[in-house]
């Protein structure tokens, strides 16, 4: 689960049940389909592992325009 957020808060992307490290399922820097604002975006990603735990990573990419 891939999920990246605004500073305000509003989910802008959403990837779920993807296989890892493939790229054409990653946050291309648009909303709606229109380039997004410079700045920081806040994102949650959410790994099953093969036996069945997860883990779970959130930080800040800096988009740059």
């Amino acid at each position: 689960d891939f999920s990246v957020f605004n500073r305000w808060g509003q989910q802008v992307f959403h990837a779920g049940n993807v296989p890892a490290n493939d790229r054409q399922f990653g946050w291309n820097g648009k909303i709606n389909g229109s380039p997004a604002a410079p700045g920081g975006y806040v994102y949650n990603i959410t790994l099953e592992m093969s036996k069945g735990n997860t883990e779970q990573y959130k930080g800040v990419i800096m988009l740059v325009r």
